[in-house]
């Protein structure tokens, strides 16, 4: 746990966001920021309370609650106060934008973030990449350095305003919010006393919830209707009470469901569970599926719902649970499948109930190996189906369960509701004579990362012959897995060779381009080229050899697959490509990350350029770079047929001051030119490009 928040205790916005390298996420299992919705209005109604508060007491804001991991210990993973937090992080990020000074700035951001890393503020909205980023630009841009935007309209006109942010949900209501708490504290003449009230004299208790498992069930609870139901200790006596005549030893049958909970308990010490918390998911269960019987839709429990005990009789609650011990009981590791454990999420419900539905249909008759395959299929699903909302695909599940005139899955393998893959794979099942084999075999492949449950290619490759499957499988293991722990960087360079259509692949909600490194992102690839992925495997010649082999010297990445170092220099693999074949090789996904451009094969790092300068940028197929100080521009261009140029010239910055000397350049044997800007300088044509590149250094260095 961070050792600057403890669990039980309160904490004003200066202990909250403070640190060097400390953050307060809002990670992916939040919604997004919905108080900016104009709909809602509720930044307003929040600024009314504060307003009316006596600024001299202090006052509790209720608890937030959050967890810490081992990959970041030193970050807060916020499970509850979002909508809090964030609005009071738009209201210090607002009154620090309109006091002079920064005064707040060290709220908002580090100056370790702000001035030597990736000025990431204090509060990160992980929920997407969009959202994460553009809190990050609003924050430097905005709260801290506005320049001359007049105000939040002219926000969407910013250079640094993606198009990805137009689209971004959070970034809408964000937009909203900092709207209108700009219009509410415009012109207040209590800022200060406002701000220190804010930072100083709003506290938040913390509860900590020591991890994401707990974090996302408290998420759960809070935020969703499918809560666990709290123990009810009177339910055992009405039940008893309602069917001791219908069933005589009731008791005893209660007592053994009891028991048996008990024995299957979370035995976890740091997460204890009880044998009532159990029965109590399992109660959850029957209760959706006997609501989904009577009405044909998935409806989820609400919390504090009470089991409807004379609705479900004794025996069909006992039957049910025969079914549960049964599907609970199965052992699903051998086809890579989670166990069913409580608490169940929605999403796990997806693989829950309809397994156990069909335990219940089928009760007496179904055998583990039935089960098995059942859930195994719904696991599979669950991979790539939308649970996003899940009462929908939960619905079509159980409908498909209710359709089965057989306990044997395979009886699916021509119903329309299943998608053909998953029919295609069920139809070779039923004709396998080796069927476990081949079970096996198609849940390893599903199994992999890569194909994420869906391996219709595999099948395509292999034209549906087993032994063919195997062995493109075994390939796809060989190379992006085996590679994993050496240097997969050999396979990326290797793929660069066999002109795959669209890699390095486009990756839409960022603003570059990768050789693969999400898993998903290798799935992509696989879909633009599978039948070009399919000849690579079937390639004899190592990695190395095609390397090796290759000779097309005017391939834009011909520098990246011949020399082994160039990705090592990126983090995640992410390129930059501009025009003229120029390649920006990114350490990390964002511009003020570490960087290294590729022109012609020559390497061109951002410490290029001496001090005075920006680093060197691409645009439209031309290197430049501004002076800091000086209005003055150095444009570093290639021609394939006229070598290298190099141009200095001024009137690109009309704010900045102008360059005295200039036309001294001229001791350099640079020669003026009258048709760029209001003077400009400019080199012979030279074809070495060490030597060009050593020149337009010196060109730099002569700026004083």
């Amino acid at each position: 746990m961070n050792v600057k928040l403890k669990s039980g205790e309160y904490y004003n916005l200066h202990k909250i966001f403070s640190g060097i390298n400390d953050k307060v996420v809002i990670p992916d299992l939040q919604r997004d920021y919905c108080w900016g919705n104009p709909d809602k209005n509720l930044v307003s109604k929040f600024l009314d309370t504060i307003f009316g508060l006596d600024k001299k007491q202090k006052w509790p804001m209720g608890l937030i609650y959050g967890y810490t991991d081992s990959l970041s210990p030193e970050h807060i993973q916020l499970c509850d106060g979002q909508q809090r937090l964030t609005t009071l992080f738009l209201i210090v990020g607002i009154i620090n934008r309109l006091l002079p000074g920064n005064e707040y700035k060290k709220l908002l951001i580090s100056d370790f973030e702000y001035e030597q890393d990736d000025q990431e503020p204090y509060l990160q909205y992980a929920i997407r990449e969009s959202s994460l980023y553009f809190l990050s630009d609003l924050t430097c841009h905005y709260f801290l350095d506005a320049g001359e935007i007049e105000s939040v309209d002219k926000i969407p006109k910013q250079p640094w305003y993606l198009g990805i942010y137009r689209k971004d949900p959070t970034v809408k209501s964000i937009l909203n919010a900092v709207k209108l708490i700009e219009e509410r504290l415009s012109g207040r003449n209590d800022l200060e006393e406002l701000g220190r009230f804010v930072t100083n004299n709003m506290e938040f208790m913390f509860y900590d919830m020591e991890n994401r498992a707990n974090g996302e069930e408290t998420f759960v609870v809070i935020n969703t209707s499918g809560e666990p139901l709290t123990a009810n200790q009177n339910l055992k006596p009405k039940i008893i009470n309602e069917y001791q005549k219908a069933y005589p030893r009731i008791a005893n049958k209660w007592e053994q469901m009891e028991t048996w909970f008990w024995q299957n308990r979370n035995r976890d010490e740091k997460v204890p569970h009880t044998s009532d918390e159990g029965m109590a998911e399992f109660m959850r269960c029957v209760m959706i599926l006997k609501h989904y019987q009577l009405t044909g839709k998935v409806e989820f429990v609400e919390e504090g719902g009470e089991f409807p005990y004379k609705e479900i009789d004794f025996g069909e609650l006992r039957r049910y649970f025969i079914a549960y011990k049964l599907m609970y009981e199965t052992d699903y590791h051998e086809r890579y499948d989670k166990h069913p454990k409580y608490a169940y999420s929605q999403e796990a419900l997806f693989m829950i109930l309809p397994t156990l539905q069909y335990c219940y249909k089928y009760i007496g008759c179904a055998k583990q190996i039935d089960v098995k395959r059942l859930y195994h299929l719904f696991c599979n699903l669950s991979r790539y189906v939308d649970l996003s909302r899940p009462a929908g695909p939960i619905g079509t599940a159980l409908a498909l369960v209710n359709s089965m005139n057989d306990k044997d899955v395979v009886c699916l393998k021509e119903n329309q509701a299943l998608r053909e893959e998953e029919r295609r794979k069920l139809a070779l099942l039923a004709d396998a004579n080796n069927r476990e084999d081949v079970e096996l075999l198609f849940a390893r492949a599903e199994s992999n990362n890569i194909f994420n449950g869906q391996i219709a290619m595999l099948l395509q490759w292999s034209n549906d012959k087993m032994d063919s499957a195997r062995y493109y499988l075994n390939r796809v293991e060989e190379f992006w897995h085996g590679n994993c722990d050496g240097n997969i960087d050999i396979l990326r360079r290797a793929l660069l060779t066999r002109g795959l259509k669209a890699y390095p692949l486009n990756v839409s909600s960022r603003s570059h381009l990768t050789l693969g490194w999400e898993w998903k992102e290798w799935y992509k690839i696989f879909e633009n080229n599978v039948d070009t992925i399919k000849d690579f495997l079937d390639e004899q010649l190592s990695l190395q050899d095609l390397i090796d082999n290759f000779s097309d010297d005017s391939s834009p990445y011909y520098a990246i697959i011949k020399d082994p170092e160039i990705l090592q220099k990126s983090q995640r693999k992410n390129i930059r490509l501009g025009w003229n074949d120029i390649i920006i090789v990114m350490e990390k996904e964002r511009s003020n990350a570490d960087f290294l451009i590729l022109l012609n094969g020559v390497y061109y790092p951002k410490s290029l350029m001496p001090s005075g300068w920006n680093y060197l940028w691409e645009y439209c197929g031309v290197l430049y770079t501004d002076h800091l100080k000086y209005d003055l521009t150095i444009d570093y261009i290639f021609d394939r047929n006229k070598g290298y140029r190099i141009e200095i010239w001024s009137g690109k910055y009309t704010n900045k001051k102008k360059y005295p000397n200039l036309s001294n350049i001229s001791e350099l044997g640079l020669q003026r030119i009258e048709n760029k800007g209001e003077e400009c300088w400019v080199t012979e044509s030279l074809e070495d490009p060490n030597e060009a590149k050593e020149k337009l250094v010196k060109i730099a260095n002569w700026v004083m």
